[in-house]
């Protein structure tokens, strides 16, 4: 089913200038040049893609020109997955890609933002360097986001002379569809930077949604990760092929089995947050992690986002 184009929420927060960090690639984007909070940050690895916004203009940090170049083809995909999947018409998608802005230098990138967006990978220690490394050049009232799936926000605090502008907001893959916001504070975020999380969530068409405290996995993974790993379990162990545990849940549950899953999310964030579960001792961990990357990911097989996982989608 194509999903309608959102109306216009007329709402709106206080933030100019967003600066985003990001790293996964099944992400769209909508922007809208005319609003007056306009400029939306978004820095980012080599091999990551786009978040919807509406009315922002959009600025991706990344590494030198080629990885430039990679992000600017991989954004034009969007056209497609965006003509196909929404209502949005084309020269309006058209447009949006025209007001998206690519940057290599992250002094220039982070000057003046209202919010930074973080969604570099599972990687503790590369985003403790990345917080570290901006948090001298922000400006007093910025907002520090984490779009971590598995590190509590508290893991990052130390990296801030004022932690309460500090916060973890989780979005889904595909989000012009599944389109909600996991907001988790730690103990010392501050109630307004919650509140303006809130209604900017809501400005981008994202349903939001508040937790009272610290958890692991936020809401969606803390019931999705055991669902992945149940499937890959009965995979590695020879219990039945990937498309057979798919077949039987989609049949009788209607929704993506646990290797479409793995695929739209990506193997190497799967893989990524096994090993940190392995690194912790969580039983069963290393040995699901070893079979990701022996059975796909040293093939090559990373999901959706390079055509072929678990399935093939070319």
């Amino acid at each position: 089913m194509r999903k309608r184009a959102p109306s216009i929420n007329r709402t709106t927060s206080n933030f100019k200038n967003i600066f985003i960090v990001h790293r996964f690639c099944s992400k769209g984007n909508h922007v809208d040049k005319s609003h007056p909070y306009r400029r939306w940050r978004h820095a980012r690895n080599p091999v990551c893609s786009t978040v919807r916004v509406k009315r922002k203009i959009v600025t991706i940090y990344t590494h030198g020109a080629e990885a430039i170049d990679r992000t600017k083809t991989r954004l034009a995909r969007f056209t497609e997955v965006y003509k196909a999947q929404t209502d949005y018409a084309a020269p309006a998608i058209s447009k949006t890609l025209e007001n998206i802005e690519c940057v290599d230098n992250i002094e220039t990138a982070v000057s003046g933002v209202d919010l930074v967006f973080e969604c570099l990978p599972e990687d503790k220690e590369l985003k403790q360097r990345f917080f570290t490394k901006i948090s001298k050049d922000l400006n007093p009232a910025t907002i520090v986001a984490t779009n971590s799936s598995t590190f509590l926000p508290s893991y990052f605090t130390d990296c801030f002379s004022d932690s309460s502008i500090f916060v973890a907001v989780h979005l889904a893959n595909e989000i012009w569809a599944r389109n909600v916001a996991e907001i988790m504070p730690h103990a010392d975020t501050s109630d307004a930077v919650l509140a303006k999380m809130e209604t900017f969530a809501k400005e981008v068409d994202l349903k939001p949604v508040r937790l009272n405290r610290e958890h692991p996995g936020y809401l969606l993974n803390s019931v999705l990760v055991p669902f992945i790993r149940s499937g890959l379990s009965l995979a590695a162990n020879g219990v039945a092929k990937p498309e057979s545990v798919d077949t039987v849940w989609e049949t009788v549950m209607g929704s993506e089995g646990p290797f479409h899953t793995i695929d739209i999310i990506g193997l190497r964030t799967v893989y990524s947050v096994l090993s940190a579960e392995a690194k912790h001792d969580l039983p069963g961990s290393k040995e699901l992690a070893d079979f990701i990357f022996k059975n796909y990911l040293e093939k090559g097989r990373l999901g959706v986002e390079n055509g072929k996982g678990f399935y093939d989608y070319s």
